[in-house]
């Protein structure tokens, strides 16, 4: 290159990939006459949760890199747009920068919270330990869906039994207006917004967003009979409730989950932050998976829990739960985790 040129120019310069150069290159441009004080920044993984920074002069920078390991891939700035490192580094004061957070959810549905706790500065550890796939043995869902129009209620548990339910009916040829006078119930406002998506109009939604409130929005059910679209494995709570009423209850499964490929390797999570899991099946089947080595892995890191039901399953299983939002959703639960380690960092 031509340093004196460099050194002459007036504005910033960045090498790319050259932190193993940094000394070389401050030399020159000091031989060349731009001040050793001039300001000087080697940034590694930048604009990622992953980003470290080191700051100094031209003079020791090279020092500095060396005293705090920074190792390749990076960048080398010099000039003074490095000296603005306190006013323009924004990406390093989100609130979860640099935070190992995984997430349990099955694949087609992280994205939304992978991308919530990145845009916080998370570094964002996607490990699926649920499967959504239609159920082994559809002939219950068949039956019900033959006698769709004589139901009172449809009850739907989960964004999942939403897809799943409309999806059956509209690939066996039924019409969704065989639901013509049938009420419906959602549990939480991620199942009623996916019923609403489809057209329809939701009747009952629990003020909280379990199964068990869900028996005080929909009222008096003597006699009335009621279709509850769900997982294959699922809590009793509702079911035994609603019959205990007087209601008429088919329980159908519309999906069931499995251990996905993979679920079983941990080694990608050791460095991990945090654990999310926003159901009793993600628990379980985490645990299942990984077995001893999970259960090590949750001992020394915080669980994050969607809601009190995913809680309860993990305290059963032994392991304390440090977030757990006041309701019960995504957005919510990505909010508490940022408090969570906002009050850890206040505290210290």
């Amino acid at each position: 290159p031509n340093w004196k040129a460099l050194a002459a120019i007036g504005g910033t310069i960045v090498w790319l990939m050259a932190i193993t150069r940094a000394g070389e290159i401050a030399g020159a441009l000091i031989e060349a006459g731009l001040p050793a004080a001039t300001p000087a920044a080697a940034i590694r993984w930048g604009t990622t949760p992953r980003q470290r920074t080191v700051t100094g002069s031209l003079g020791d920078i090279a020092r500095r890199i060396e005293e705090e390991g920074l190792r390749p891939p990076g960048v080398l700035v010099v000039g003074r747009v490095a000296g603005l490192r306190d006013r323009l580094g924004w990406f390093e004061r989100l609130p979860l920068f640099g935070r190992r957070i995984v997430v349990t959810r099955a694949r087609h549905q992280a994205g939304e919270f992978a991308r919530a706790l990145e845009r916080l500065g998370a570094h964002v550890l996607l490990h699926p330990t649920i499967e959504i796939r239609p159920p082994s043995d559809d002939a219950p869902l068949e039956a019900a869906l033959a006698r769709l129009s004589s139901y009172d209620w449809l009850v739907l548990t989960s964004a999942n039994g939403v897809e799943r339910f409309f999806g059956a009916l509209l690939e066996r040829d039924h019409d969704i207006r065989e639901l013509a006078g049938v009420q419906v119930a959602a549990i939480g406002p991620a199942t009623a917004a996916a019923v609403r998506r489809r057209g329809l109009r939701v009747d009952a939604v629990p003020g909280e967003f379990r199964a068990e409130a869900l028996l005080e929005a929909i009222g008096a059910v003597d006699g009335k009979r009621i279709l509850l679209a769900r997982a294959l494995v699922a809590r009793e709570v509702l079911p035994d409730e609603l019959r205990k009423r007087g209601a008429e209850v088919d329980v159908v499964p519309v999906y069931e989950t499995i251990v996905p490929e993979g679920a079983s390797t941990l080694s990608a999570l050791e460095d991990a932050d945090l654990v999310t899991f926003t159901s009793s099946s993600t628990v379980s089947n985490f645990l299942r998976a990984g077995g001893a080595e999970a259960r090590a892995l949750l001992e020394r890191v915080a669980i994050a829990a969607i809601g009190p039901i995913t809680a309860e399953t993990i305290r059963q299983e032994g392991f304390e739960v440090a977030v757990m939002p006041r309701e019960y959703t995504i957005a919510a639960l990505t909010g508490a985790i940022a408090d969570y380690f906002a009050n850890r960092k206040r505290a210290k």
